[in-house]
């Protein structure tokens, strides 16, 4: 006899914050003007300074929002509360 099994696939909620634009790190735009903060995968949350002219993706300012609103760095325990 053959048995048939029939395989799902599990269902993972996608983490919003994940997707959150705030937290995507900006175009290369050379400058001195205003310093934003962005997820790193490998490294968490940096900040960037950026020129006068460069778009954010309205990124939060300071590393504290930063790892407050986007993902935990690599081999820590999200602070979720």
């Amino acid at each position: 006899y053959t048995i048939v099994v029939e395989a799902k696939m599990a269902y993972t909620q996608i983490d919003q914050d994940a997707l959150n634009p705030k937290c995507v790190k900006p175009e290369d735009c050379p400058g001195h003007h205003k310093t934003v903060s962005y997820y790193d995968p490998k490294r968490g949350c940096q900040l960037i300074t950026l020129g006068a002219n460069c778009t954010t993706n309205g990124n939060y300012p300071t590393l504290e929002e930063c790892n407050t609103h986007c993902l935990s760095a690599p081999g820590t325990q999200p602070r979720r509360a």
